[in-house]
């Protein structure tokens, strides 16, 4: 959660992304690795790009298990969510100082993807 000033977040904030960022790094590492195995669900070979991005989606999912999973989720509270998942992915995009941190921003579009899975999956079909 930002401080009181966004523009300026505490040590704590600052230490708990730099974590986040470190996480990310390692699980996109990991993936990059496993995306060279030929990624293959229901015999569609997935192209590296989206491999990769896969397993950032899952990186994110899995630091969230604790929350309990979206299929009891309103899709009214999951659609507010992506809405507010794409602010925070424009407001990465626009950086501090006019650049941006590609960590900040492949997290973001995690985040827009992953509520936008969740999305999917609770409508079925």
């Amino acid at each position: 959660m930002p401080g009181p000033d966004a523009e300026n977040p505490t040590p704590q904030e600052q230490e708990t992304e730099q974590q986040n960022k470190d996480h990310l790094h390692r699980e996109r590492l990991l993936s990059g690795l496993s995306h060279k195995l030929e990624a293959v669900k229901g015999g569609v070979e997935l192209r590296p790009a989206l491999a990769q991005f896969a397993g950032e989606m899952e990186a994110v999912l899995k630091q969230n298990d604790h929350k309990g999973g979206w299929k009891d989720c309103p899709m009214e509270y999951l659609r507010d969510r992506l809405h507010q998942e794409v602010r925070e992915l424009d407001r990465a995009l626009l950086g501090s100082g006019g650049q941006y941190d590609p960590s900040a921003v492949a997290k973001e579009c995690a985040d827009v993807a992953n509520f936008a899975m969740m999305l999917r999956d609770n409508v079925g079909g």
